[in-house]
């Protein structure tokens, strides 16, 4: 049963990559300049991901 629901699950999450940095591009970068050597939008949609 278990098996089951993780194929629907994994077929009904088909969200695309860029949607899911699109969705933290609004997001203010709080890091000084200095700090920001990696995209903030990326980073959060990597770290949502993992």
């Amino acid at each position: 049963m278990w098996y089951a629901a993780k194929i629907i699950l994994e077929a009904s999450t088909t969200v695309s990559e860029m949607e899911i940095i699109r969705a933290f591009a609004d997001i203010k970068d709080p890091r000084r300049r200095a700090g920001q050597r990696h995209n903030l939008p990326l980073c959060l949609a990597l770290f949502t991901l993992a």
